[in-house]
């Protein structure tokens, strides 16, 4: 799978069997035991990758700090280059294998599900400390958060640029407690 994920990102998901096996050293006999057709392969591997963007990016264990952890650590990572990192696929075959496949497009909602519902804790978290205003919904907040990434997938695809630690700064001041 790390292979995979390897060769997805720098050729695309149009990358061939014989490609990824001869990247992990293995043949395509090997292949075959351990996914049931490239499909499987390309679902796992977005689950992982996917997995991996949600634990390393959304903070947890600061309660009251952790929207902010969250926005700042996503917008340094996209600042710094390191978003949306290894492994990643370009959005336009993301969007298009999640399209033709059912069972990534649930894997998929699935992720962007647990994102969504980590973030509203968060956001709860913080309004029950005082650092996020009271008067927002924490799953609007959520869905907010989570549209404001995909929109900077699409500027960085388009290769617009985006002064994203403003955005990030700006967003944490919206949802700031009111300042008097």
């Amino acid at each position: 799978m790390e292979a995979a994920a390897r060769v997805f990102h720098d050729r695309g998901l149009d990358a061939s069997l014989d490609e990824i096996c001869a990247s992990a050293g293995y043949t395509r006999g090997a292949f075959y035991v351990h996914f049931k057709d490239r499909e499987d392969l390309i679902a796992a591997v977005l689950a992982k990758t996917n997995q991996h963007r949600v634990e390393s990016l959304i903070a947890r264990g600061e309660g009251a700090f952790d929207l902010e952890r969250t926005i700042r650590a996503f917008a340094e990572a996209v600042r710094s280059g390191g978003y949306p990192g290894i492994g990643a696929v370009r959005l336009h075959q993301f969007l298009a294998v999640v399209d033709r496949s059912p069972p990534i497009r649930a894997e998929q909602q699935r992720v962007v599900g647990e994102a969504k519902a980590r973030l509203a804790r968060s956001v709860r978290e913080g309004q029950a400390a005082g650092s996020v205003r009271a008067d927002v919904k924490p799953e609007a907040v959520a869905e907010t958060l989570l549209a404001l990434v995909g929109g900077v997938e699409v500027l960085m695809a388009y290769g617009a640029p985006a002064d994203v630690m403003s955005v990030a700064r700006t967003i944490l001041r919206m949802l700031g407690p009111p300042v008097a």
